[in-house]
């Protein structure tokens, strides 16, 4: 995105002969090659805050509006600041000393500008501008009673150079990256507190052979079927049994489980979504399957899809065992032997009940 505004700006820059507009100065290469390393060091920093802020709502549409009014509030907030700065500093009586307001407000200007990569971004467009113009640095320190120079160089840690910004970058692509993992990583850290604790919990015995290694793989080791159809138990016990299944099957699938996490639920149970729950299934050569949904679950979220996914090795299980033309593909990268078409959209609103059936 930052690509295509730098391209704008430029060619506004072109166009525009107002030689007193703040677009002229990018008409200079050194000026715009400067304006796309900041708008780039500026979208490294904002994409992990942006992604902080869409943990905190049950939305990541509310998450994105705080984060663009936070923002908003933010940029004026340091705008308000900087007029007090200056108009305290023409209150003073002093002509040789920066007034104690404003140094103060200049630090709080500061803490602003490293908590937000907004405010960040904003101040080294201004220092871009500045150091452009002889005339704008004069008035400045005429104002401010500042020492800055248009002789300091582009990423120089003093005004009206922009290291200083490039340096806060820095630190905040760091800082929202580490706890953005942090969070991401939440439900392993409250899990490990649990059993360190020794708390009891649906989730303490796990299946050491889960893929996942976390919350996302916890399957309990003994799965009761006591609450399976007869058929269906019978199947499962057969399919576990049975050692020769595994060369008169094209597929066999066994105890095949699959389970998500809900970022947005609070509670660490209800955050676990279980996909797929103990599937059990064999295809014989010559022969046609397919899934059907459960009349309670309707057509989707029965996990058909993600049944597919797995068959094809494009999703791994959290637990059970999958074999294709006796290949165990959970222990293949390539070479598998199936794939489907995925499932874009769906025709049945456009269907007969026979076609359907069909």
């Amino acid at each position: 995105m930052h690509s295509p505004l730098t391209i704008i700006v430029r060619i506004g820059s072109v166009a525009n002969p107002n030689v007193q507009s703040e677009v002229h100065i990018y008409i200079n290469s050194e000026q715009m090659g400067y304006f796309f390393l900041m708008i780039t060091m500026y979208s490294l920093a904002s994409l992990p805050l942006i992604y902080v802020y869409s943990f905190s709502p049950r939305s990541e549409l509310i998450g994105f509006i705080n984060f663009l009014v936070v923002n908003f509030v933010a940029c004026f907030f340091d705008t308000v600041l900087a007029f007090i700065a200056l108009f305290s500093q023409r209150q003073s009586t002093s002509t040789t000393r920066v007034a104690r307001l404003t140094s103060i407000v200049n630090l709080i200007r500061w803490v602003i500008a490293v908590f937000f990569p907004c405010v960040n971004y904003k101040r080294a467009l201004f220092n871009i501008r500045l150091k452009s113009n002889q005339e704008c640095i004069s008035a400045v320190n005429s104002l401010m009673l500042t020492n800055d120079s248009a002789t300091e160089s582009w990423m120089s840690t003093h005004e009206s150079g922009i290291g200083i910004q490039f340096i806060i970058f820095c630190i905040q692509i760091f800082v929202w990256s580490m706890i953005l993992i942090l969070i991401e990583s939440g439900t392993n850290i409250k899990l490990g507190c649990r059993r360190c604790c020794n708390c009891e919990n649906d989730l303490a015995e796990t299946d050491t052979r889960s893929p996942l290694g976390d919350v996302e793989g916890a399957i309990p080791q003994q799965w009761n079927d006591a609450h399976l159809d007869e058929d269906v138990r019978n199947e499962r016990r057969l399919l576990r049994e049975e050692t020769n299944l595994s060369a008169s099957s094209v597929i066999l699938v066994r105890d095949l489980a699959k389970r998500f996490k809900k970022r947005k639920e609070k509670s660490l149970h209800r955050r676990i979504f279980t996909a797929v729950d103990h599937l059990n299934f064999h295809v014989t050569q010559r022969s046609c399957f397919g899934l059907l949904g459960t009349y309670i679950i309707r057509a989707n979220g029965a996990g058909k899809t993600t049944t597919f996914r797995m068959l094809i090795n494009d999703l791994k299980p959290t637990s059970g065992e999958i074999i294709i033309n006796g290949k165990d593909i959970n222990k293949k990268e390539r070479d598998l032997d199936i794939g489907f078409c995925p499932q874009f959209d769906w025709l049945i609103n456009d269907l007969t009940v026979i076609e359907i059936l069909l």
